[in-house]
This record gives C-alpha cells, structure tokens and sequence, in this order.
C-alpha cells in the first residue's frame, strides 16, 4: 500500500499552459472584439459611402444642367463637398490596418479588395468635380476677373484632372463580388461614364478658349439675315477680333462689298467649286454662304482670302448674326452708338428692319453711316464683354439655342481651338443625315424678313421605283408679305435685274438631302443651277420668283432606305423662322431637331 502510495506521488504532473484554459478565452475575447471593431469600420465605410453618394444624387436632382445660376453652382460645390467628405471617410475606413487580416482570406479579401478601390474612385472624382465646380463659381462670381486667362487657366487644369479620372478604368476585382458591391460598382460605372460625357467637351472647350484668350486673332464676319444665303444670313461685314491675355478689341469692322475683289485665291472646296464655281465664290467675301459646310469650306476659305488680301495671319474666323447681338445684350445690358441706345428687346428689329427704314435713301454717304453704325455696336458690345462684371452661366444660357440654330459658326486653324469649336457644336459640320430647305436672295434687296418659308413633309413605303425604300416629299410654301412702304434700300436692285414689280422675291430655292438619299429632284421638273454632292450631303438649287403678295408651292422628293430612322433638319437661320410639319407635329428650325421617322 505504501509502494502504491509512493507511486502515486512520484507519477509526473499534467504539463499545464500559464493561464490554465484562460488563453483560449481571452484569443476568443480578442477575435470577438477585433471582429466587432472591423464589422464596426466596415459599417461606418458603408454608412460614409451611403451619405456620399446620397449628396451627390441629391446635387444631380436638384440642378438642371441645361440652366445653370450661380445658386446651382454654390448648391452643387456645397454638396459635391459633403459627397468628397464621405467617400474619403469611408475610403480611410477601408485602409484600416484593422482591416489587414481579412486580406489573404479569398472571398472575403476579394471584397475588401474591390470595395476599397472603389471608394479610392469615388473618392477621387467627387474631390475632384468638388475641386472644378469651386474654379466654376469662382469665375462667375468674378466680376472684372471673369475674363482672366489666368483664372480660367486654373479650371482647365480642374477639369483636365477631373477627365483624367473619369477615363481611367478603376483598378479592383470586377468578378465574384457579392450583389451589393456589385450592384454599387455598376452604378458607379455608368454614372463615370455619363459625367465624362458631360465633363469631356466641357474640358476641350474650355482649353481652347483658354488658349485663344492667351493669344489669339480671329476674322469676324457678320451676316445679315435680311439677306439669306445656305450658311446663314450674307456677310456684308468683316473685322478683326484681337485677344490678348483675356482682353478682347474688336476692328472697326468693314464693308464687305468694298473689299471686292479678292483676287489670287483658289477655291478650296471641290465639291463648292463644282456646284457654285459659275459664281467666282472664292473673290468676294459675300459668296461665302454658298455650303452650309463651315468648317470644310466658310471658314477656311475665309481665312485664305482674308490673309492674301490683308497680309496678316489669322487664328480662326467667326461668323455670327444679329441674333447674337441680342444674346450679348440680354448678358451685358443695353450699349450707346452714336447717341441711340440699343437692348435687346429692339435691337433684332432694329438692324433687320429699323435701320433700312432710317438710312432707306441710296445715297452711298447714307449707307456708309449705317454700315458704321453696325460696326460701333458691335464694338460696343464687345467693349462691355472685356469690361467684365457679367454672368458667365447667363451667357451660356442664352447662347445655347444660338448655337443650335447655327446662329454662330467658328473654325480655326489652331487644332485645340477647333476642337472647342466642334465640342461646343459651333463649327458647321454635317454629318450626312441632314435634310434643309433653303431660300438664297438675288436681288441685293433685304426683304428676307417679310418672306414666310413652310415646309410640309410626308413620307411613304414603296417597293418601286427604289425596293424596300421610303418616298419623302417636301412640300415648300413661300410667302411674299413685303409692304408696300419698304424703303428703297431694303427693296433692292430689282428695277436693274429687270423684275416686274417693287418688292418681288428673287431668289435660288435649295434643297439638302441625306447622303444615303438617291433620286432627287422637283416635281414637277424644274430647272435646275445646282446638283450634286455638298459634303456629306446632296444639294438641288433652282431659281424662283414670288412677286409681293404672292404665295408659291415648290414640291421636292427623294428616296431613302427603309431602315433610315429619323432626318436632321438644318436650321435656315431665317427670320422669322421657319414652320416645319410632320405627321401633325410642328417644328420650328430656329435649333437643329430631328424628324421622327419612326414614331
């Protein structure tokens, strides 16, 4: 017993850890709040992001980009700051070193992986768009600064930076995510893809503008709608617009009809030359209208006259009409020439009926007064714009249905500054699904005012003489309501060209139809002065006579594919305006639309 006893003492003890079963308890206790604090951050990263993107959906909602005011502006920083807040907090939460062990585990890594890139990317295009819409307010709010190169220098570095990471694809996992995080990805993605729509030609504009106000020269033709040609009203004035670090002088602008003519330049277009070359249009400056083409044919050849002619090197070449004018005076208020003030709510009536009324005498000292009297209010609009003070976004408002309706045109030779022109939609170009009626003057009379242009379109399905084609008819009315009392200025040349009556129409009716067309013509048969390819479209001319008081009908057709979806109408920039018709809806073409072939 004793053995036994002593036995027992001398057997080992059990090898025992420190803490006994205390260890397992608290690595139990650690992962337990080490997991309650890494859920805890997850939490607060999503609740970070949730907010963000809530400002942010609430600063898209809220604000109508079309018309934005420096409210919208102050509203959409303000938000786009909270957004930028959040999605940095959350961003910061998700690089937890927290969060590290969760790294090497493979679906719950590849979460955090993704989740974390995608915060960097919000993240990163709030601060960003926060950053340019800032810059933004701070150049309409800038009063004698607006016009600073400098300051608008510093948002295109903004929005330079804000495209940069738009473009970028996004780095992360893109498979295996779960349905929330994916759902999230996605949003994100197309709602990058739909800012960069917004920001990318917002940012080529504002680059080439930037560089034009560094430095630039640029011809300024103004067209005069009382007397209409393809692109517009004629050019019946010509100047030099000169910038200078954000400062702006306009020439005291010339008559066209005395720099006639322009000798030694070719005409450049082929196309132009084979339907107009009967005309010379390459030696005066009011033969310009002839394409509605103006980055192809308008502007360049412009150019090419107006540096053989004047010895000079140019950047570019607007050409704008008294609809602009008005534009600007809604922007920088009413301006004095020669003791009359002009506003915006007499000018338009003024310079296409007014002044003819006023200097209606032929009298060439007249005339000269009047053409001088154009160029000082150009001026002094101009000189109103350098002197700041203005709202930028009030004059991108008003500007808008202007360059819808071809209202103003730019080209320039200087690669970034086309490329703002053709980003904001300025530079003329036709891209060959264009439909157009046009009524060019002959008479060098300014009675384009008091003509009516209708266009009724129909369209049918045939199988002959075209398979699987559509038949559209234009059905062109032209309205003569010329009075009685227009001056003899306005009434033009119509006694030397050997017209029967005072105040009768002469002109060329001009029809565009799309590339893809095929057989047109007038019904009945007409004689035609023009046929063939302008461009990317097809153009038809024939001469027409609408004496005062008359109305004509003029039917033009052609034939397109059946799987042709809709037609664009290129603005006439006529005024008034004129009536398009299709299927019991009526348009007017003072902006580009589409007709609606299919519904």
């Amino acid at each position: 017993m004793l053995g036994y006893a002593r036995a027992v003492r001398s057997a080992p003890s059990p090898v025992r850890a420190p803490f006994g079963l205390r260890w397992r308890y608290w690595l139990l206790v650690t992962v337990v709040l080490w997991a309650a604090a890494a859920a805890f951050t997850v939490f607060g990263a999503y609740r970070a992001a949730t907010k963000g993107e809530a400002a942010i959906g609430s600063a898209r909602s809220m604000v109508e980009v079309e018309n934005l005011s420096k409210g919208d502006l102050v509203r959409l920083g303000a938000e786009f700051e909270v957004g930028a807040s959040e999605f940095g907090r959350a961003h910061s939460l998700l690089q937890s070193r927290l969060l590290e062990p969760l790294r090497p585990i493979p679906v719950i890594g590849r979460q955090l992986a993704a989740g974390r890139a995608l915060l960097g990317d919000t993240d990163a295009v709030a601060s960003r768009t926060s950053e340019a819409l800032d810059r933004s307010l701070a150049i309409a709010e800038g009063g004698a600064e607006t016009n600073s190169a400098a300051q608008l220098g510093s948002l295109v570095e903004a929005l330079e930076s804000l495209r940069a990471v738009l473009a970028e694809p996004g780095d992360g996992p893109k498979a295996g995510l779960v349905s929330p995080l994916a759902d999230a990805k996605e949003r994100f993605d197309a709602q990058r893809a739909e800012l960069l729509g917004w920001v990318d030609p917002i940012a080529t504009f504002a680059r080439g503008l930037h560089s034009l106000y560094r430095s630039g020269t640029y011809l300024v033709l103004a067209s005069n709608p009382a007397e209409m040609r393809l692109a517009g009203g004629m050019p019946l004035s010509a100047g030099e617009l000169n910038f200078n670090n954000g400062e702006a002088q306009l020439t005291a602008m010339q008559n066209t009809g005395q720099l006639f003519p322009v000798s030694g330049v070719p005409i450049l277009d082929l196309d132009v030359a084979a339907n107009w070359g009967f005309l010379s249009p390459s030696n005066d400056y009011r033969k310009l209208g002839y394409s509605a083409r103006f980055e192809e044919w308008a502007g360049p050849q412009a150019l090419a006259m107006w540096e053989r002619q004047h010895g000079t090197d140019l950047d570019g070449v607007i050409q704008l009409d008294p609809f602009v004018v008005e534009a600007l005076l809604r922007v920088v208020g009413p301006v004095e020439a020669e003791g009359r003030v002009h506003t915006a709510d007499g000018i338009l009536a003024y310079l296409l009926v007014g002044q003819y009324e006023e200097f209606g005498d032929q009298d060439f000292d007249l005339q000269d007064r009047r053409r001088d009297q154009l160029s000082l209010i150009a001026g002094a609009v101009v000189a109103r714009l350098a002197e700041g003070g203005w709202d930028p976004l009030e004059l991108a408002r008003v500007m808008r249905p202007l360059v819808r309706g071809r209202h103003i045109l730019a080209y320039s030779e200087q690669a970034d500054q086309q490329s703002a022109w053709k980003a904001a939609g300025v530079s003329g170009t036709l891209e060959g699904n264009e439909v157009g009626v046009f009524l060019l003057n002959l008479t060098a009379s300014k009675i384009d005012p008091y003509v009516e242009v209708a266009v009724n379109v129909s369209v049918e399905t045939q199988s002959a003489p075209i398979a699987n084609s559509r038949r559209v008819q234009l059905s062109i009315t032209v309205s003569n309501r010329v009075p009685d009392t227009i001056s003899n200025q306005a009434a033009g040349l119509w006694q030397e060209i050997g017209l029967d009556a005072r105040g009768t129409y002469l002109g060329r009716l001009v029809v565009y139809a799309p590339a893809f067309a095929s057989a047109l013509r007038f019904e009945p048969e007409r004689a035609l002065e023009v046929y063939g390819p302008d461009g990317q479209v097809i153009v038809m001319g024939s001469r027409v006579e609408i004496a005062p008081g008359e109305t004509s009908t003029f039917v033009a057709t052609f034939e397109i594919p059946e799987t042709a979806i809709d037609l664009e109408v290129v603005p006439s920039t006529r005024f008034p305006p004129q009536t398009w018709t299709f299927e019991g809806n009526t348009w007017l073409d003072s902006e580009r639309f589409e007709l609606p072939l299919n519904g």
